[in-house]
């Protein structure tokens, strides 16, 4: 759904313990929050996870529109990083576990020094499904907690 698309109660952060900037934002459904990007601008976030699963339409915005982009923080600072989309028709526990990790990654670095979220979860993947697929995942859309690949040309 892109950039105005979100939820209050996102799992992954509710793991780490993040700071979810949306959860004062009345919800659309349930605990789902759609954003008018002034809003967005307004909460104007330190750090933006996306979820690969809505990155090309993100993308596809911040080509339309840089300055837009260019005025959040988050973009600006370069603290944007893609996490694996882990709700396609059911909820895909190992998914979001390996997004955790990655999310502590970023926001607690000292806390995670002795993680590699990608060998975390082929760990993960491993031990559900019997085998590592994180390499797969990383092919299918990028590397766990990478900037999106459409801002690296800035970095």
């Amino acid at each position: 759904h892109g950039i105005e698309s979100t939820e209050q109660h996102y799992i992954p952060f509710e793991w780490v313990r993040a700071k979810n900037v949306v959860k004062e934002v009345k919800p659309a459904i349930g605990s789902h929050v759609f954003l008018d990007k002034e809003m967005l601008l307004k909460l104007n976030p330190d750090i933006i996870f996306i979820d690969c699963g809505g990155l090309l339409l993100v993308a596809e915005d911040y080509y339309r529109k840089p300055e837009y982009y260019r005025t959040l923080k988050a973009f600006s600072e370069k603290r944007v990083y893609t996490l694996l989309p882990f709700n396609w028709y059911a909820t895909n526990i190992g998914t979001a576990l390996a997004d955790a990790y990655a999310i502590g990654k970023v926001l607690y670095p000292q806390r995670f020094k002795d993680i590699d979220p990608e060998k975390k979860a082929d760990e993960i993947y491993t031990f559900l499904v019997g085998r590592p697929v994180y390499g797969q995942m990383k092919r299918e859309y990028q590397a766990i907690g990478s900037p999106p690949v459409f801002t690296l040309a800035e970095h």
